[in-house]
């Protein structure tokens, strides 16, 4: 078993805009490598055919807004997208464009988890928090653990 650096943590409640424009977007900026749009979460040890095309940090991890996002508040992957809805206080459809958005899935085909790709996912969620100010200011993200029985 591989030794990673240590992933970093939500350590206390914020607001949901503030996990996603300071939180998210800064765990990215420090290392661009860990965003990758079309991989919920992976380290090379998995399986996935993704990992192939993907430079991989020192922590080991690369994943999308979501994985992110249960990652840094859970602590480990838990139930995927209706988590990450729920964590952030989404409806349906804020999560499919925050997390699934056609445009940004389409041109990220041909991309690698470098700091051009990291710079345009980062934009799509400082546009999203701005348009949705009001309501992620209002619902709190606090960090939790999730037991290894609840995780997937």
């Amino acid at each position: 078993m591989t030794d990673y650096a240590p992933i970093p943590r939500l350590t206390e409640p914020v607001t949901a805009y503030h996990f996603l424009t300071e939180t998210l977007v800064k765990v990215v900026r420090d290392e661009p490598r860990r965003m990758f749009y079309r991989t919920w979460i992976t380290t090379p040890d998995a399986g996935r055919s993704t990992r192939r095309r993907l430079d991989f940090p020192d922590c080991g991890t690369v994943g999308c807004v979501g994985g992110w996002t249960e990652l840094l508040v859970a602590g480990k992957m838990t139930w995927g997208l209706d988590s990450a809805h729920y964590l952030l206080g989404l409806t349906a459809e804020q999560g499919d464009d925050l997390f699934m958005n056609q445009r940004l899935w389409a041109s990220s085909l041909l991309d690698k988890n470098d700091a051009a790709h990291a710079e345009k996912i980062i934009a799509h969620i400082l546009r999203f928090a701005e348009e949705h100010k009001a309501q992620l200011m209002g619902h709190i993200v606090e960090p939790h653990e999730v037991s290894d029985a609840a995780a997937h």
